[in-house]
């Protein structure tokens, strides 16, 4: 991170000072209007000190529930009255040197933060040595990808660290992306899958630029992959794979350098978001320091419209496996074998190959029992599962005993979702309708998109609250008609409200009557299909 004179209130020598009170080194985000500093390595980055409008604070912007039962007991007390946000000692003061009140205040949290990791280490110190155990009894089984890091070996990032950086996954995306010569099936069936409403003009093949990292506007930064035509369409592809945050209006500037740099028409400047999982910022998509929807240089356009957040668990593996590999398995033999080692590598993050499958029943097992949910119902164990990973997300400790927990999660939520999946596209083909799936409850929405629509415009169930709420919760859901974007002129959206009569969507599919009731809740917008076809068609 760089250092700033532009923050309002402290001055360069100020700020490292503080960096030197806290112990955070050169870890520091400054801009114009705040400055905040890691109150920890061993912590995330939510958990922070922060320099606001003439305050010092301490921030949980996460909920953290034992870190605030602890902050409550040693007197610190929420600076708006909302413990969600910043904390500050009983006699802050805005006034007086700003390196005191700093130093004050840490004097004070940092028992707090050794407390509350002790009691981390207390709970999962244990818990993660099972699981270490059982893994590594089973080594033996773990895939040798020795080969495929070989050929990447020319453009490694990191020597020999068999760990691929988001750099070196946007290099193999856009590799694939490239696949083909007239026209390119690989990136046609890319911008159709992700909704992409970019004119690539097959024809001109080679003024099809695939850039791995372009200069912003600053000359600072660099756009982690791009594909454009001058004068026509752009796409950014924002890496975030390896979990890196944001930086200050990131998204903004790569736009603008595009729009003067290139030329190319705002509206026609696409942004993919692209994550691990959809759980990055709790919601898959950047956060508010990233870009202003309808920042001054760009006027009427509006960022969101044209940003697709997607994720390599979610989307892009599978779309890997099921569109790209059939594509050019025998016509492009080299970037076939390349193409499936990338689906094995993504495959053994997320424990879904055949081998992690055998030894993960055994590590499961042991995990299970450790947390007291084997023979459990589903909702129980999911519930506990969701408490140990939020409790997890919280530091940077434990990271894969936190992301097996995760997927365990997933494979309880996964069947459920494909039965409520199963029975929406069977309810509009029973209708005359053909209509695709959009899940993203990751982010807290399912959309479902008639055949041959614009994305902008589709029925859309709405909790929020992800899939805990959505599958396992009893309170009321909204089912959604959505007409967004560049159609938002052209009709109203409007919501009706489900009510579940505190019976859950995963208890009424075990219970067998799912799909009558779910039959009966479409029945309420299905009248909307027709306005709705004429405005996306």
């Amino acid at each position: 991170m760089h250092i700033s004179n532009k923050t309002k209130g402290l001055t360069d020598q100020e700020i490292l000072e503080v960096c030197d009170i806290i112990g955070c080194g050169d870890t520091y985000k400054s801009t114009p209007n705040y400055c905040y500093f890691p109150a920890s390595p061993d912590l995330c980055e939510d958990i922070h000190y922060e320099y606001l409008n003439g305050n010092v604070e301490f921030h949980i912007e996460c909920e953290a529930k034992m870190l605030r039962g602890i902050i409550e007991k040693k007197g610190l007390i929420p600076k708006r009255g909302n413990a969600k946000n910043g904390y500050v000692l009983p006699n802050n003061k805005q006034d007086g040197k700003v390196i005191v009140r700093f130093r004050e205040l840490v004097d004070v949290v940092n028992p707090i933060i050794e407390e509350y990791l002790t009691l981390i280490h207390s709970n999962y110190d244990k818990r993660a040595d099972v699981y270490e155990t059982e893994k590594q009894n089973k080594q033996g089984l773990y895939h040798n990808h020795q080969n495929f890091f070989e050929m990447l070996s020319n453009s490694r990032d990191n020597g020999s660290d068999s760990t691929i950086s988001e750099n070196e996954h946007t290099r193999i995306l856009l590799a694939i992306l490239k696949t083909g010569s007239k026209p390119l099936p690989v990136l046609t069936s890319f911008v159709q899958e992700f909704g992409i409403d970019a004119n690539i003009d097959q024809a001109n093949r080679q003024s099809i630029i695939f850039n791995k990292r372009y200069d912003d506007d600053n000359g600072s930064n660099f756009i982690d992959g791009l594909i454009y035509q001058q004068g026509k369409y752009a796409i950014i592809i924002e890496n975030k794979i390896c979990g890196a945050g944001d930086q200050p209006r990131q998204i903004e500037r790569y736009i603008k350098s595009l729009k003067d740099k290139e030329n190319v028409p705002l509206d026609n400047i696409w942004v993919i978001y692209l994550t691990k999982d959809g759980t990055l910022h709790d919601d898959g998509r950047p956060t508010s320091d990233s870009y202003n929807e309808n920042a001054k240089d760009f006027d009427d356009f509006n960022i969101g419209d044209n940003l697709i957040c997607i994720n390599y668990h979610d989307d892009i593996l599978p779309w890997l496996k099921e569109k790209v590999l059939p594509m050019i398995k025998y016509s492009e033999a080299s970037m076939g074998w390349g193409t499936d080692c990338y689906i094995d590598y993504l495959e053994q993050i997320f424990q879904e190959d055949s081998v992690s499958r055998l030894l993960g029943k055994s590590v499961k097992k042991a995990i299970f029992d450790d947390l007291g949910i084997e023979g459990k119902t589903a909702i129980e164990q999911y519930n506990t599962l969701l408490e140990n990973v939020k409790i997890l997300t919280e530091t940077n400790l434990y990271n894969e005993y936190r992301e097996t927990l995760r997927n365990y999660m997933r494979e309880i939520i996964d069947p459920i979702y494909a039965e409520f999946e199963r029975a929406t596209i069977d309810y509009f083909k029973l209708k005359g309708h053909k209509v695709t799936m959009n899940n993203k409850l990751s982010s807290g929405y399912i959309q479902i998109i008639g055949e041959g629509w614009d994305r902008h415009v589709h029925y859309e169930w709405y909790p929020k609250k992800k899939w805990t709420s959505f599958f396992f919760g009893t309170d009321d859901l909204p089912l959604c008609i959505h007409i967004e974007g560049k159609f938002k002129h052209k009709g109203d959206s409007m919501c009706e409200s489900i009510k579940l009569e505190g019976t859950s969507i995963a208890e009424r599919i075990n219970n067998g009557n799912f799909e009558t009731w779910l039959r009966e809740q479409y029945d309420k917008v299905i009248n909307k299909w027709d306005e709705l076809e004429k405005i996306a068609t």
